[in-house]
């Protein structure tokens, strides 16, 4: 590590290495990691994470892009430990005695577009007779802010035989730190618009564009960050699970589908753990009165929450259990007492089982944060240019409150989605409250943010826009008493709407007898999602003001969308608790999923506190709210980086 002082004012450099030694024989590359994992400065913090499973590749050839992309990258993170604004410059250092060129050499830093290493920005080398450096990401952190970098590189495809044999590359990764005053409104970018854009790669909002088209598509069938999951063994806990005593079963007419194994508890003696998706799998169930089992021999019981459930569809009781749950318990003792349960309004016989248990769980193993920043696609406006990944500088402070920036829209106004009243909120201080998303749900026509006549007989008639969703009720509630009321309406942009899609894949979203699934399921198993919204007329909420959508909205605020979601890096199949989008808290969103005719429900898509897309459960859950606005494309801010410390300020 190297520290240079200049005398102005005050002025700290710091530079952190991390060594990369290439050498080349014949189309041979050999990439070794020599010094420590974590490294630092007085201002900055760089932590290495590849200590898990060191990088270590060789006997590589002149590789493709596609294959380049596959290699394992070098990870790091810098910290801003300082209370002041710093820059930085990710540099790559080539060291004394290297003969490779540099024009031979791929580099791609997280998903941005591949280059050769001569085709970065050359500076001023730091390390004694280093031959050359080039300038491969920078960027500015708050005090505490964080940002992740992957570096990948490789031999470029086209490197001929002679030019290859006997070369030697070596070189380091330099970290340069300097106290900074750059911010967007400093660099003349005071709309919040071009400051997003130009922040992102501290350029103007032209080259920014260019880069972000560069980027091409991510792969939607991933999370981003890609996560691996190792199975984690937590605390020792208690659990009380009451079901119905025998007396109970088929005692009246709610009962009459209960069985005896419905006074059981259901365990399983086998469990598989998928390290991709962090989830587990269940085999070989038994339904058993625990007190009879002997935890401590050679079988082991595993247990996954379970609960009895009213039907609203038949008017029964049923047993619910959890299925491809990220955490289950394996069992190591029970006792058994009488007890009373009371479902739907009645009371029963039942049995209380107090389970002692083990918690099972995941933890991360690998974390590849390459595929982050921002992207672009079609919206119904245009091009959006939209956020993923592990993305920690899409923050605004707009009214007295902090918002997520989801994306720039089509038409240039920025969606922003409510993150609470204090920088750094988590959890329920995110949302506005819970909320159910219908209070009713025994009828597809619950699954609309607005929605008509449940007792219609066609599609048109279910699925109006006549009648608000009780979240819709609270949002516009939530809006008008801190937005209009407060004189902040002028900055929101009313002519954008947001897309409640009803467009079905199977069923046909009238019948209660029978399943209906909406299309979002379509682009689910495709790995599809879209900013466009497929049936504008009825399902893009919008104003009277907009020129599009069905103009039934009174104010111009609604919910984020499964899409958006997916866009962000969340998925239904995979955990991932690293995406800018995760919280602590479950929160709807304004996708419909499903009616499901056998439980007599209507299910909204929502994000789960476990890092994944749940399309399960019913509209009259009580979950949290998080409002979504536009503002104008010519919205203007006094300042900010969009980091947690540093957020864009709206004046």
């Amino acid at each position: 590590m190297q520290k240079k002082k200049v005398n102005m004012i005050v002025l700290v450099v710091s530079v952190i290495l991390m060594l990369i030694g290439l050498s080349y024989g014949y189309f041979l590359i050999r990439k070794n990691q020599e010094n420590n994992n974590v490294a630092g400065s007085e201002c900055f913090k760089l932590e290495f994470s590849n200590e898990s499973e060191a990088i270590n590749l060789s006997n590589m050839y002149p590789i493709s892009d596609e294959e380049g992309k596959k290699q394992i990258p070098y990870s790091f993170t810098i910290t801003n430990t300082c209370n002041m604004l710093a820059g930085y410059t990710v540099n790559m250092e080539m060291l004394e005695g290297t003969t490779l060129n540099s024009k031979y050499l791929d580099v791609l830093v997280n998903n941005e577009e591949i280059k050769l290493l001569s085709t970065y920005e050359a500076t001023d080398t730091v390390i004694a007779n280093s031959t050359e450096s080039r300038v491969i990401a920078k960027g500015t952190l708050g005090y505490k802010d964080s940002v992740d970098y992957t570096v990948r590189f490789w031999m470029d495809k086209d490197v001929e035989d002679i030019e290859s044999m006997n070369k030697y590359f070596a070189s380091k990764i330099v970290v340069v730190a300097t106290p900074s005053t750059w911010d967007s409104t400093s660099a003349g970018y005071n709309t919040l618009h071009d400051a997003i854009l130009a922040n992102e790669y501290q350029s103007t909002p032209e080259k920014a564009i260019e880069k972000i088209k560069a980027k091409g598509n991510p792969d939607l069938s991933q999370t981003a960050p890609i996560i691996k999951w190792v199975e984690k063994t937590g605390e020792s806990t208690t659990q009380q699970v009451i079901k119905p005593a025998e007396s109970a079963i088929k005692s009246d007419a709610q009962t009459s589908d209960l069985t005896d194994n419905d006074t059981k508890l259901k365990l399983y003696t086998t469990k598989t753990f998928n390290s991709n998706t962090g989830r587990y799998s269940m085999g070989e169930a038994v339904f058993v009165d625990p007190t009879t089992i002997d935890f401590n021999g050679a079988t082991k019981y595993y247990y996954q929450n379970e609960y009895i459930q009213y039907n609203m569809d038949n008017g029964k009781l049923r047993t619910i259990s959890d299925n491809g749950s990220n955490t289950i318990y394996l069992v190591t003792g029970v006792t058994k007492t009488s007890s009373t349960g009371n479902w739907n309004g009645v009371k029963y016989d039942a049995v209380a089982y107090k389970l002692s248990l083990t918690q099972l769980t995941e933890t991360e193993l690998e974390t590849d944060k390459s595929d982050k920043g921002l992207y672009q696609a079609a919206d119904d406006y245009g091009t959006t240019y939209y956020y993923r990944g592990n993305v920690k500088n899409n923050i605004v402070q707009f009214a007295g409150f902090y918002w997520q920036i989801v994306r720039i829209n089509g038409d240039g106004s920025i969606r922003l989605m409510y993150d609470g009243t204090v920088k750094n909120a988590t959890g329920g201080d995110q949302t506005i409250g819970n909320s159910q998303f219908n209070s009713k749900y025994n009828n597809p026509a619950y699954v609309g943010y607005m929605y008509g006549n449940p007792d219609g007989t066609t599609f048109d008639e279910v699925h109006n826009n006549t009648n608000n969703s009780i979240i819709k009720t609270a949002v516009d509630n939530w809006y008008k008493t801190n937005i209009v009321d407060k004189g902040f309406s002028s900055n929101v942009s009313n002519a954008v709407g947001f897309c409640g899609d009803r467009t079905l894949r199977s069923g046909d979203g009238v019948s209660t007898t029978q399943n209906s699934y909406f299309s979002s399921y379509k682009r689910l198993e495709n790995n599809t999602p879209q900013f466009t919204c497929p049936e504008l007329s009825r399902d893009l909420y919008t104003t009277a003001a907009s020129s599009i959508g069905n103009k039934a909205l009174t104010y111009p605020v609604g919910l984020i969308t499964y899409d958006e979601l997916v866009y962000a890096g969340m998925d239904n199949r995979h955990t991932n608790k690293l995406s800018w989008a995760y919280s602590t808290q479950h929160y709807w969103t304004m996708s419909p999923s499903s009616f499901d005719a056998t439980l007599g429900y209507a299910i909204e898509w929502f994000l789960n506190s476990a890092g994944n897309l749940t399309p399960w459960w019913g509209v009259g859950s009580h979950l949290g709210a998080r409002p979504v606005i536009n503002l104008k494309s010519d919205t203007l801010i006094t300042g900010g980086i969009g980091t947690g410390s540093d957020p864009f300020v709206v004046g």
